[in-house]
């Protein structure tokens, strides 16, 4: 979105907001923009998130951001994004300060990388994800949204993914602490919350009674994601009648294996993801449960395997090697090397038989 798309863009650029200064624009979207900015006592950088004046005036989505700073003050936890302030421009128009995050969003990355991440990195973004969401999950709190693009991928100085989870704007919190009124607007619309690709089958009936298992769910989606190329359930059409369609899917089909998309994945991983993806919500396991067996396959894999590149890491080269250089293959749609042979046969065949008649026409 240019920054002539709304005037408050281009004008809040050299400005401050509380005792922030705001520097640059880092992003913008159809709800608002992001810039980066300086607390002007301690001089860290911040990121100042801002909504879009016209879209200001919509009480449920200036709600949705008082949502996300009561969520994130409830649980302090490495792996959640920290908010600092909560303020208004103008009287009107909210903006949240948050901890400034220098890495690059998991549904980026998993969009640049064109092809499944290796198992390793895959289960070390996910193990932590599911760290943070346990945490909320004590404290009563359901994200509700949990998607690669809400889950923002750093580096630490060895090289190891370090993960924050972000982005509360529909979590459910506990009554004390929800908003009465954004209480009200959501029963009064009716509307699904969450993203139909990573919507647990519950969440797409937009059952009120959901519970936190849609975010195990999710976050089972999600590492699915990364390691298969795509998600579970997928749709040929567009817009409105996609979301339809996979919403359909995920109420009614079972979903699909990681091994018929990656033969080489652990049996345990498969096994885990394929009860994190159980229609009914009581055979998925907690998210704590979840975040203990992603971290014993981290652990079981460098216990078996002396050399740098664990049986993890072996499994996702071999995989690479067979899929050829773009590591992308649809293994669904691969056929048997057997099936493959079946058309020169037939046309060695059918050449013989033209070659008897164009014979048997000079021999008369």
């Amino acid at each position: 979105m240019a920054a002539s798309d709304h005037g408050q863009d281009a004008s809040l650029i050299g400005t401050s907001v509380a005792h922030f200064q705001i520097v640059r624009r880092l992003s913008a979207g159809g709800m608002g923009t992001v810039y980066e900015g300086i607390d002007k006592t301690s001089q860290h950088r911040v990121a100042i998130k801002v909504l879009h004046q016209d879209i200001a005036q919509h009480r449920d989505v200036t709600l949705r951001f008082v949502n996300e700073a009561r969520a994130l003050n409830i649980v302090h936890h490495q792996n959640l994004v920290r908010v600092i302030h909560l303020g208004k421009l103008h009287e009107s128009t909210p903006y949240l300060v948050m901890e400034y995050l220098d890495g690059v969003s998991l549904g980026t990355r998993l969009r640049e990388n064109e092809g499944p991440l290796p198992i390793r990195s895959a289960i070390q973004i996910c193990l932590q994800a599911a760290s943070a969401l346990t945490a909320t999950h004590e404290k009563g709190i359901i994200h509700r949204d949990i998607k690669p693009d809400n889950i923002m991928v750093m580096a630490n100085a060895d090289g190891t993914p370090a993960v924050k989870v972000f982005d509360f704007g529909i979590a459910k919190l506990p009554p004390e602490h929800m908003s009465t009124e954004l209480t009200f607007l959501r029963t009064q619309s009716g509307q699904l919350l969450g993203t139909p690709f990573y919507m647990a089958p519950e969440q797409c009936t937009a059952d009120a009674q959901i519970t936190d298992k849609v975010d195990v769910y999710a976050l089972g989606t999600v590492l699915f994601r990364c390691l298969a190329g795509r998600t579970p359930f997928i749709s040929a059409a567009r817009g409105d009648a996609a979301m339809m369609h996979v919403c359909a899917q995920q109420i009614a089909d079972p979903p699909p294996l990681l091994s018929e998309f990656l033969p080489t994945a652990p049996s345990a991983l498969v096994a885990l993801l394929d009860r994190a993806l159980a229609k009914d919500p009581k055979l998925r396991p907690s998210m704590r449960e979840l975040q203990q067996q992603l971290k014993r396959l981290l652990e079981s894999d460098a216990q078996r395997a002396p050399e740098p590149q664990g049986l993890l890491e072996q499994a996702a080269s071999l995989e690479r090697k067979k899929s050829g250089p773009s590591g992308s293959v649809d293994r669904l749609h691969k056929a048997p090397r057997s099936r493959l042979r079946w058309p020169y046969i037939f046309s060695a065949v059918l050449a013989l038989w033209f070659g008897v008649l164009l014979l048997w026409a000079l021999l008369q």
